[in-house]
């Protein structure tokens, strides 16, 4: 039997079957919630593709205030720059890896959110 401690990235990849069959088995937390394995990827899913973009945007702002604090000062406006730039890399970087996730959870669950 195949146990969620046994999973591997290989499993899912290569035995789609068997992941059908763990995504049909529930999950108790101990709140009395039933979840299961779809549920449960999908929601950390979300939840990291959320915090990774609040952290974007917050960087990006720290980077807007450094800019706009610099008072001229080359390298604070260079600095500014940098971080807003590499905020938004980062931002491109999460949607785009949140984009391929939901994809394959698609196709493997059937779900979206």
């Amino acid at each position: 039997m195949l146990y969620y401690t046994e999973m591997s990235l290989v499993h899912l990849l290569l035995a789609p079957g068997q992941v059908h069959a763990l995504a049909e088995r529930s999950i108790i937390l101990g709140t009395g919630v039933r979840l299961n394995f779809s549920q449960v990827m999908a929601n950390l899913t979300v939840f990291i593709a959320e915090s990774s973009v609040g952290v974007c945007t917050l960087l990006f702002l720290v980077g807007a205030a450094m800019l706009t604090m610099s008072r001229g000062d080359q390298t604070k406006v260079d600095n500014g720059k940098k971080l807003m730039i590499s905020a938004l890399i980062g931002l491109a970087l999460v949607l785009g890896a949140y984009a391929i996730v939901r994809t394959v959870l698609y196709f493997l669950y059937e779900w979206a959110p």
